[in-house]
């Protein structure tokens, strides 16, 4: 892994894109997800109650893909922060 200015505009460019298109791809995972399940539903079931398993586990599924979108951009914005830091700076130490 390099920890050059590529690294950093890499990561900044990651972070950004997810910023902006994070609720989008979320719903995208939630929507799809839930049509996976929703194809192993047997044909017998209750209309209804199909739906709402459908929009359940969209919900559900849309709600764990942002978490983890979250958790992704905020370990590059960490790691961005890493490599952009003043390594210079002495440790602080609060005296008394």
């Amino acid at each position: 892994m390099t920890e050059g200015p590529e690294r950093i505009a890499q990561l900044a460019a990651r972070v950004g894109w997810l910023d902006r298109y994070r609720r989008i791809v979320g719903i995208c995972i939630g929507l799809v997800g839930a049509l996976l399940v929703f194809a192993q539903i047997s044909s017998d079931w209750p209309r209804m109650h199909a739906i709402g398993v459908f929009i359940s586990v969209a919900v559900v599924i849309w709600w764990l893909s942002e978490a983890a979108l979250a958790y992704a951009a905020a370990a590059w914005e960490t790691e961005c922060d890493a490599l952009t830091s003043d390594r210079q700076l002495p440790r602080a130490i609060v005296r008394k």
